[in-house]
């Protein structure tokens, strides 16, 4: 820690900076491309995007679809297309990309119980959209492909408040871990090549840091933990297993056993050597963190590590143990259930927010900490109120659906109005609750605010000069609460005469010409 402060800030500056454009840069590129990632073409199967299977994987098969004539089933494997191996090239993306409705394509397939593989022939066919998802479901696919955001925000903002602490640069090297494991695949033919080859660099080198990155950060943050005491070189081995998965993946765009490992072992051990490292440097996280959390004689280490477990287990073991299911026992989630938990890990970074913010995880000025904290509890009032106008509108559309007929045009018509309805109703409730936020806040400038609008109203309607100057009286002393207030009014020869206060008598009239007021006059300020 103190070698790390002692490096030159311009230094750390600079190299802030270019973490923060690396990974921002990366963030864009995986919005565009989940966004544009569509081949024009398709043979109509949902894949799963596994990152350490040397095939492609099939959720599901659509019905009346060339998959299902061509004979693909779920579970099946997808090892080669037109002879050329899935795991080492990115064939599928060329081949779908390249192809024309009615071109034909090879699928070499593995099967689960069955030896060797099955040759497959299919024809492409135009990309089919879909236009009953709902407006619950497309809105949670929006949100999801903005994933990168709160971790962005977070990491990279704590990163420049608390350059020279080497934790705030685990920390946000750890969220470009968690960006890079995003769900989809960050790689799109509608981005320029250059691009599309950082991105897979990016992905594959933070995806195979993950696991390492994650044990390293808890196991010193916010103290060396008891497992890091006594194993000091787990980091070690965790960056250099973390190695020998990102490096070989740098083409592919995702972690990837070494070859000579996948020839010696074949490719089912070495598959289940890159699920060991990682899932077993997220568990030796989880322990050094519940270590610090349980078992450290600090109490305040032991308070903020508590406040962080619990954003790990809200917001990052939900989609860890969904992850883990799929990968070890071939679980296939609902795609409303998947996308749901991986929204749900953006709780997280807030959660991390949150503990900074608040309970001084992390040192950063007051000023900042408090204006965070009102944002951040503004922002998630506001996101509440949207994550329950969703489930309305889910649970409104779920059960209109059962009196309609399928395909219907009048079940996403009467959504759109129960949207409308839904907005035009939780209007108020929105300004009610942003008042009461402001007013906890701000209490003070809030109430003068107030105050000072319920003035400029009542003014509006006074037509005597002396009610005016009583209403000046009363809301002056309430919002501002002055030591001692005057008000002049013009009187018959021109002179400025008190109306009320605690005036001197010298000062009961005044000569407009006095200096004093001819200054002000002029400044038009006090």
């Amino acid at each position: 820690m103190t070698r790390w402060s002692q490096l030159p800030r311009p230094l750390l500056t600079a190299a802030a900076v270019l973490l923060v454009a690396a990974s921002s840069l990366y963030g864009g590129l995986w919005m565009y491309a989940v966004r544009h990632d569509q081949a024009p073409v398709e043979i109509g199967y949902e894949p799963k995007y596994g990152t350490v299977h040397h095939c492609q994987q099939i959720l599901s098969v659509y019905p009346d679809s060339p998959a299902l004539r061509a004979g693909l089933r779920p579970d099946d494997c997808i090892a080669a297309v037109n002879g050329l191996d899935v795991g080492t090239t990115d064939v599928l993306n060329e081949a779908w990309w390249n192809a024309q409705p009615g071109d034909p394509v090879r699928l070499t397939v593995e099967r689960p119980g069955l030896a060797g593989t099955l040759e497959l022939h299919a024809v492409f066919r135009p990309r089919q959209t879909k236009s009953d998802e709902g407006l619950a479901k497309t809105s949670l696919t929006e949100v999801l492909r903005s994933f990168p955001v709160p971790f962005l925000l977070v990491g990279m903002t704590v990163l420049f408040l608390r350059r020279q602490d080497p934790n705030a640069w685990l920390l946000a090297l750890m969220f470009c871990a968690f960006i890079a494991a995003a769900p989809q695949p960050p790689v799109s033919y509608s981005v320029f090549p250059p691009f599309r080859a950082y991105l897979l660099a990016f992905r594959a080198t933070f995806q195979g840091f993950l696991g390492a990155l994650f044990y390293i950060f808890f196991a010193v943050f916010p103290a060396s933990s008891p497992l890091e005491r006594r194993a000091r070189w787990l980091k070690w081995i965790g960056l250099a297993l973390g190695a020998t998965v990102a490096i070989p993946g740098l083409r592919e765009g995702g972690m990837t056993a070494p070859t000579f490992l996948s020839e010696w072992v074949g490719r089912m051990a070495s598959r289940a050597y890159v699920l060991g490292y990682v899932y077993g440097f997220l568990l030796l996280g989880l322990v050094s963190l519940v270590g610090n959390a349980f078992y450290t004689p600090n109490p305040v280490v032991s308070r903020k590590s508590r406040l962080i477990l619990w954003g790990i287990i809200v917001g990052v073991l939900p989609v860890v143990a969904e992850r883990a299911a799929m990968d070890f026992f071939g679980y296939r989630p609902a795609a409303w259930l998947d996308t749901l938990l991986v929204v749900n890990i953006a709780f997280f970074p807030l959660t991390f927010a949150y503990v900074v913010v608040k309970h001084r995880v992390m040192e950063i000025p007051l000023l900042l900490k408090r204006s965070a904290r009102y944002i951040l509890v503004q922002r998630g009032f506001l996101v509440l109120l949207f994550g329950v106008a969703l489930g309305m509108i889910f649970l409104f559309t779920s059960t209109f659906a059962r009196f309609i007929p399928a395909g219907s045009n009048i079940g996403m018509a009467a959504s759109a109005v129960f949207g409308i309805v839904l907005v035009w109703v939780s209007a108020p409730l929105i300004r009610r609750g942003t008042d009461r936020i402001d007013h906890a806040f701000f209490r003070s400038a809030y109430d003068a605010r107030r105050i000072l609008q319920d003035l400029a109203d009542k003014a509006r309607t006074t037509g005597d000069r002396h009610q005016l100057a009583a209403l000046l009286e009363q809301h002056c002393h309430e919002a501002l609460h002055p030591k001692f207030l005057t008000c002049y009014l013009e009187a018959a020869d021109g002179r400025l005469a008190a109306e009320f206060g605690p005036v001197p008598p010298q000062l009961v009239a005044l000569d407009p010409a006095l200096p004093l007021l001819k200054d002000l006059a002029a400044r038009g300020k006090p």
